[in-house]
């Protein structure tokens, strides 16, 4: 039981790594605070159910609000077919600290995040969809600051919300996501969604896990071999690495402070999420790590579960995640 949480026997996975055709990215500064790095693949307005710049808008939103730091971000395109690749081949040209890199088409977004990490520059990383938007002001420093103030603090996270946008109107502005847990009695959860963003305006704490969809960590995490695995097939993934830092000893903020907009409900040409490819990752998760995502078991709950039980007291009373 839980034979993969013996560190003894855990080693990082070796990725064959592939050079990608590099277009853009020669700025390079004496040192770098924040490394942003992006999976993107087809984020361009023609794949937007509204007509959104879906990668353009996520990057302007980086620059405009990041605030007083050194910082780059790389964008890994996934082999798109639509203009959101111009779209960063032009802000790649215009601003060099935004790099680009292209490939083909692979469709793992671990191996991509793992290829692009391997070129980070900066002491903190975060990772960010290219289809989120971050709307707090100064963040860059605040998250170096969290950084700074806790040696064990390995992922920190925003609250996120719907988009305005969104199909579902009455979702606008609710949280999606913030502070999660996945070793409870009751399984996964995800407390505040759905909530008024005002819920969570005090809710700032540890949690077992963030949305992937925007995570910052310190650059060191992944050194020391908290890497993505790249054999899932859905966006599974985010929730695996979350797991394997956490098995190392890792903590996990869920900052109130900060927030960000994921826009994936406006997007079309991105492709749903397929039964199958989610029942094998389910499946691989369980393998791994000898428990479901939703309902783990007894024992895990027991190890891992100390951030549910130190915050069990500030969870919202009509909490329905």
């Amino acid at each position: 039981m839980l034979s993969v949480l013996s560190l003894a026997s855990w080693r990082p996975r070796v990725l064959a790594l592939f050079i990608p055709t590099i277009r853009y990215g020669l700025y390079m500064p004496d040192s770098i605070d924040i490394s942003v790095v992006i999976a993107n693949y087809n984020n361009g307005p023609e794949s937007s159910l509204f007509g959104h710049d879906i990668i353009g808008d996520c990057l302007s939103s980086i620059r405009d609000t990041v605030g007083d730091v050194k910082w780059e971000c790389l964008v890994w395109d996934d082999g798109s077919t639509d203009s959101g690749l111009d779209t960063v081949r032009r802000l790649a040209t215009e601003d060099p600290r935004f790099r680009l890199f292209e490939g083909e088409h692979i469709g793992r977004i671990g191996e991509t995040y793992n290829r692009m990490m391997s070129k980070t520059r900066g002491t903190i990383c975060c990772r960010m969809d290219g289809d989120t938007l971050t709307t707090t002001a100064g963040w860059g420093p605040r998250v170096l600051e969290h950084f700074r103030g806790r040696e064990e603090l390995g992922f920190v996270g925003p609250v996120q919300t719907w988009d305005p946008g969104d199909p579902n109107p009455e979702q606008a502005g609710k949280v999606r996501s913030f502070r999660c847990w996945l070793w409870t009695p009751k399984g996964r959860r995800n407390p505040w969604r759905g909530m008024p963003v005002e819920r969570a305006a005090d809710a700032s704490g540890d949690c077992d896990y963030v949305s992937g969809s925007w995570v910052a960590y310190p650059r060191q995490m992944w050194v020391a071999g908290v890497h993505w695995d790249a054999g899932y097939l859905g966006r599974g993934e985010d929730l695996d690495w979350f797991v394997r830092g956490r098995a190392l000893g890792w903590r996990c903020l869920g900052d109130a402070a900060i927030h960000c907009v994921h826009r994936d409900t406006v997007r079309t040409k991105r492709g749903a999420r397929d039964i199958k490819s989610e029942t094998y990752d389910a499946q691989r998760f369980n393998r791994v790590w000898n428990f479901h995502h939703y309902h783990p078991e007894a024992k895990a709950v027991e190890i891992f579960g100390d951030s549910w039980r130190a915050a069990e007291q500030e969870i919202p009373d009509d909490a329905k995640f």
